[in-house]
């Protein structure tokens, strides 16, 4: 009996932590992505220093997925954005986004169809509300592949403008 009893707790004790196990699991893949802009986003000219700015960000994503977000610019800064996804979510294909004023809803940036390039940079002549839209490529997959989701990154960088002029 004393047997059959440490059995059964045992089993009870593993059924109530599996829930504990999934969690785990998804939080780590969750976490994998977490710092993955400043792993990933690398600005192809390094010749003038631009300080991360802490409105970049990283998420999980999967494939055709779109995405939309704001961010705030101030006058007397330069910015460049850049943006990294894992290869699984473009396989070949391109990342498409827009730059708009929040306010007017004007697009200030949109990337073209042959861009393959993800970064951009400018000056800004006054403070700005921007909503930044991005949309991943539709790709296939298997569905039970573990590789249908992947990280993308976006890195934005700032400085103060240089003064020109006289």
């Amino acid at each position: 009996m004393k047997i059959s009893n440490i059995i059964l707790g045992i089993g009870a004790a593993l059924l109530l932590n599996l829930p504990l196990f999934a969690q785990t699991k998804t939080r780590n893949k969750t976490e994998y992505c977490e710092n993955y802009h400043k792993e990933k986003c690398k600005f192809q000219r390094e010749d003038i220093e631009f300080q991360y700015n802490s409105q970049s960000k990283s998420a999980l994503f999967r494939p055709g997925q779109s995405c939309t977000f704001n961010i705030t610019v101030f006058k007397g800064f330069d910015y460049r954005m850049t943006f990294h996804a894992d290869e699984n979510l473009l396989q070949g294909q391109h990342l498409m986004y827009k730059v708009l004023d929040a306010r007017t809803k004007k697009v200030l940036f949109e990337t073209s169809e042959d861009d393959t390039n993800l970064d951009f940079e400018f000056v800004c002549d006054n403070s700005l509300n921007l909503i930044i839209q991005l949309q991943l490529p539709e790709v296939s997959y298997e569905p039970t592949d573990e590789s249908m989701y992947g990280c993308l990154g976006f890195l934005l960088e700032s400085r103060n403008s240089l003064k020109t002029g006289f």
